[in-house]
């Protein structure tokens, strides 16, 4: 095998084939006139090494499940964004309970898919675990933190306080309310950004960086700016008791715990 570029001679190599006796040209590792190899072939072609892969040809790589995910959740928010900006007059309980059922099935057929996946996290329950009760104490200061920091906004931007379910509770029964906005939430997003998009993430890029960034698209799809510093802390929270437990269960109870909080507090 010829290269592209000569090596010089090594001087430990022969000068002539101990076999026919003819020249020998350094730059292969057998003899030309009758093929009789007298060095290895690592004296004289240089090894190849793969281009290292960063960022998301990285993830895109060795997690190409996570960025279908991303994008499928991305676009239903987008969708009903996209319908309230055109005026189109949806009544906001229909709005509401569209959106969550569409999200609930996109879950579904996530999980489903990836049902490998998430096995081994469904099988755990990891409430004998420290990490599970030390995110369950944590949750406290995260739910004094949120209400502290969104006062503060309101403060600064000089808004008065609203209650954004306020249409939606004189519709709907307080049952509801709780299923909808505290129990599937807390179960469809733990699946999909714990679950599946955390685990992908951490196999490609390690367990911290995967964490952030897991944790980074959980905040940005709630498509709320003033509220990404608060969304990303509790999303690194719960991704960090997935961590610690293996189980997705403690990480359901605390989402829903806090959905309900929050709902009783607006």
């Amino acid at each position: 095998m010829e290269l592209e570029r000569s090596q010089p001679a090594l001087p430990s190599l022969p000068a002539s084939c101990a076999y026919c006796g003819a020249p020998l040209d350094h730059r292969y590792y057998f003899c030309r006139a009758c093929a009789t190899p007298y060095q290895t072939t690592e004296n004289v072609i240089t090894p190849y090494k793969p281009r290292e892969l960063v960022g998301t040809e990285l993830v895109s790589v060795k997690a190409p499940s996570a960025w279908p995910l991303f994008y499928s959740y991305l676009s239903v928010l987008v969708v009903a964004v996209m319908v309230q900006l055109a005026g189109i007059q949806i009544e906001p309980d229909v709005m509401f309970f569209g959106m969550t059922a569409v999200l609930f099935v996109l879950t579904a057929v996530q999980a489903a898919v990836h049902w490998r996946v998430l096995k081994e996290q469904l099988c755990v329950l990891g409430f004998n675990q420290l990490g599970a009760w030390i995110g369950l104490l944590c949750l406290v200061p995260a739910l004094a933190l949120n209400f502290g920091y969104h006062r503060l906004l309101m403060y600064i931007m000089q808004v008065k306080p609203e209650n954004p379910f306020e249409e939606l509770q004189a519709k709907v029964p307080a049952y509801v309310m709780i299923l909808v906005i505290s129990v599937l939430p807390g179960i469809t997003e733990e699946i999909a950004f714990r679950g599946l998009l955390q685990t992908w993430l951490q196999r490609a890029l390690g367990n911290w960086w995967g964490l952030v960034l897991a944790s980074a698209l959980f905040a940005a799809l709630h498509l709320n700016v003033l509220s990404f510093p608060y969304l990303m802390l509790i999303g690194m929270l719960l991704g960090w008791v997935r961590q610690k437990t293996g189980s997705l269960y403690p990480g359901m109870l605390m989402h829903c715990l806090h959905n309900f909080v929050v709902l009783q507090y607006a």
